[in-house]
């Protein structure tokens, strides 16, 4: 069979196949630099100039990591919202000089811009273990180095010693 459908002929390359072979060219390469910004979602209108500035900061980090596809576009973007309306909320916290409200009757209740404040800072904590953003969702990656005593000899002439 020839191939797949769709696709006749040999398949491309790979640049370390052709780094090995010695075929490689300079121009083999893509540019990195301005790839990332094709693939990143457009910025929403609603989102403040920080909050612009961090979506395209952690998204070029995160598209060239590959942990975000366009699969991922709707969770990122509802991240960065509630990242927006934590930091509009944090303005409006600031600005109030108590956090506390009368009712008609008299009774003391909580503004309600704490809570829609301390919720969106949960859906932000939410969206960044997502992505891997926090420290636990980095500490479940686990790396190790591999030499020459980590191997099963390696070990067993240590405990020789």
């Amino acid at each position: 069979m020839a191939g797949k459908a769709g696709r006749s002929g040999r398949k491309p390359k790979t640049i370390a196949q052709k780094k090995a072979d010695g075929t490689f060219k300079p121009k083999d390469m893509k540019p990195v630099a301005e790839e990332w910004k094709k693939k990143l979602p457009p910025a929403m209108r609603l989102w403040s100039s920080e909050v612009v500035a961090e979506h395209r900061r952690l998204g070029q980090l995160l598209i060239e990591a590959g942990a975000l596809t366009e699969g991922d576009w709707l969770a990122w973007r509802a991240g960065m919202t509630a990242y927006h309306w934590w930091l509009y909320y944090s303005d409006e916290l600031e600005s109030l000089p108590n956090h506390t409200c009368f009712s008609e009757k008299g009774g003391r209740y909580q503004d309600p811009i704490v809570s829609l404040h301390r919720q969106s800072w949960k859906d932000v904590l939410a969206w960044c273990g997502e992505f891997g953003l926090t420290p636990r969702a980095r500490g479940a990656v686990v790396s190790f180095v591999v030499d020459e005593k980590s191997t099963m000899g390696g070990m067993l002439d240590e405990e020789d010693d």
